[in-house]
């Protein structure tokens, strides 16, 4: 019996000991492990942490490339603005260069080319009567180029700018358009994209402060102020000088409050040009515009 239960407890001894062996090898290799994998976690974070890293230096790379173009634009910008220096100034200063791009109504005062649109002589009409007005005032420093093209509507003034307009660094331009827009019925919504279009262009490829104008008061066939209609192109070209900051002239408005008795009929030699009256009423209202002082 004795020997037995020595037996017994050897076996138990080592049972024992055999588990407590068993426990502390799957301790340390579960240690082991758990080194191992946070040893790959940390690798991976690693790995991670530096894609991220590059990731996000490429992102504020591309932030900083994008304000630094940004910066560029503005200084661009200021710098022009600050070159344009206003037409009037020029004027006292004894020298100014001008160019009025237009339609008919406008090559009605183009003298060289005996063209009236409407004016009874060339020297009547709006433009040249507007160019003599400017050289009294300001003497014969003032120079006037004529860029008024029969029939022309906004849409094709556009491509004239390239050739007429951005090369002579004019120090003002007046755009004096929309009347065959209106004539030959070019939807509101193009002619606001053409109108757009066009002033953008002066504004961002020339230096000279940009003028608009507004159409005059014009008949329909029956010899009858067409309101309806033409005062919406009219109210998109203000929209438009409005929102870019420009100065805006309503020719329109001029007309129909030039007097007692006065009419479109009055005022007009055919549905679209004004007469001798008319240009009239235009160079004034767009002379005292411009030598206002705001």
């Amino acid at each position: 019996m004795k020997i037995t239960r020595k037996i017994n407890n050897l076996l138990s001894i080592f049972l024992i000991s055999t588990l407590f062996i068993a426990l502390v090898i799957v301790v340390i290799f579960g240690t082991k492990k758990e080194k191992r994998e946070q040893l790959q976690l940390k690798e991976t974070n690693l790995i991670n942490y530096k894609i991220t890293k590059e990731e996000n230096e490429k992102v504020l790379e591309k932030q900083n490339v994008k304000v630094l173009e940004e910066e560029k634009a503005v200084i661009k910008q200021n710098s022009i603005i600050k070159e344009k220096i206003k037409f009037i100034e020029k004027c006292q200063n004894g020298s100014a260069r001008y160019a009025i791009l237009g339609d008919s109504i406008t090559d009605a005062g183009n003298v060289t080319k005996q063209i009236t649109g409407g004016a009874s002589i060339p020297s009547k009409g709006y433009a040249s009567v507007l160019r003599d007005k400017l050289i009294l005032k300001y003497g014969t420093g003032i120079t006037f180029d004529n860029r008024g093209i029969a029939g022309q509507t906004v849409d094709q003034s556009v491509s004239r700018v390239a050739t007429q307009i951005i090369p002579n660094n004019y120090d003002l331009v007046v755009i004096q358009l929309g009347t065959n827009d209106w004539n030959s019925g070019t939807t509101l919504k193009k002619f606001e994209t053409d109108y757009r279009q066009l002033v953008d262009l002066l504004i961002s490829k020339t230096r000279a402060e940009i003028v608009c104008t507004s159409m005059g008061w014009v008949n329909n066939i029956k010899g009858i102020a067409n309101i309806s209609s033409e005062t919406e192109y009219n109210k998109i070209i203000q929209k438009i000088s409005v929102e870019h900051k420009l100065k805006y002239i309503d020719t329109y408005t001029a007309m129909k409050n030039s007097g007692k008795g006065w009419s479109a009929i009055t005022l007009t030699s055919d549905p679209v040009h004004p007469n001798d009256a008319g240009h009239l009423i235009w160079a004034n209202e767009i002379f005292k515009n411009l030598t206002k002082v705001n």
